[in-house]
Order: structure tokens, then C-alpha cells, then sequence
């Protein structure tokens, strides 16, 4: 009987030794297919895409030509705006901060000029907004191109290049 409790302990410990080495087994196989995956895709992200942009200089030469010829911009950082949302859900809040991208100098001195109505064109258009419409990337996409539009229009002579947000906060 003792002989039975003996090789049964030691058919169990040789049981659980194979499921160790079978466990052991699967868990190398998945690490080697993840292995080959990542290196596969860093295989194509470098010759699909660093390769060929290494190979062509001259088109980062083009591009850096063009933006000098355009000439340089001025920046212009504007003071935060703090408005109400149009939300039914309840009492939300947006602070928004951006600096906006001028053509020259003599349309900052131009905007600079007319900042009241900016301000007023901006705190109208941003209290007219819910959270559903500004609260996705998309619709910060749109707001932004609204806000230049708006600018533009009030600078009669355009010159907005970008805005770009500094501080956007939904509360």
C-alpha cells in the first residue's frame, strides 16, 4: 500500500512536471510569434516608409524652399476665452487659449487693431458650440477653420494663416 502512495505522488508530480513543461512550451511559441509580428512590422515600417524618405532628399529641399518663399509668420498669442457651452445636459464650461498665425508683421499690428471685434467674433462662435460637437477631434478640426474664417472676415485683407490650440479644457 505504501509502494501504491509512492508511485501515485510520483506519477502526480511527473504529471504536473509535463503540464509545467507543456505550459512552458505554449507560452515560447506565443512569445516567438509576437516576436516575428514586431519584427515584421518594423521590417515594413522602415522600407515603406524612413527608406523612402531617406532616398529623397530633394523633396525635403522643395518643401523647405517653398516655406521660404511663402516667408516667415508671426505669431500672435491670444488671451484665453472662458464661455458657457450650449448643453441642455447641464452647466459645462470651455477655456480655450490659442495663438494665431499671421501672414507680417503689419497684420498683427492689424488684428491687434480690430481685437475687440475679434474677441467678440470668438466668445459668440465658442458659446454657440455643445460639448458634442467640440468634445471630438473632428469638431476641434472645424471649430478651427470657423475661428479663422471669423478672423478673416473682420481683418477684411484675411492674413490668418493657422490657429493653433495652446489651452482647451471642457469642464
Amino acid at each position: 500500500m505504501a509502494d501504491d502512495k509512492e508511485k501515485a505522488s510520483t506519477d502526480e508530480t511527473i504529471e504536473e512536471s509535463q503540464e509545467v513543461k507543456k505550459g512552458s512550451l505554449k507560452k515560447l511559441i506565443i512569445l516567438v510569434v509576437l516576436l516575428v509580428f514586431l519584427g515584421g512590422g518594423g521590417f515594413a515600417g522602415w522600407k515603406f516608409y524612413l527608406q523612402e524618405r531617406l532616398s529623397n532628399p530633394e523633396e525635403d529641399q522643395t518643401q523647405q524652399t517653398a516655406e521660404a518663399a511663402i516667408g516667415p509668420s508671426v505669431m500672435l498669442k491670444m488671451e484665453p476665452f472662458i464661455v458657457n457651452l450650449l448643453d441642455q445636459e447641464g452647466k459645462r464650461y470651455l477655456k480655450a487659449q490659442f495663438e494665431v498665425e499671421l501672414d507680417s508683421e503689419e497684420k498683427k499690428q492689424a488684428l491687434e487693431e480690430h481685437m475687440a471685434q475679434i474677441r467678440d467674433a470668438v466668445l459668440l462662435l465658442l458659446s454657440s458650440k455643445t460639448f458634442a460637437q467640440i468634445g471630438v477631434p473632428e469638431g476641434k478640426i472645424q471649430l478651427r477653420a470657423e475661428l479663422i474664417e471669423r478672423i478673416n472676415t473682420i481683418m477684411k485683407s484675411g492674413g490668418v494663416r493657422g490657429l493653433y490650440f495652446t489651452e482647451f479644457v471642457i469642464q
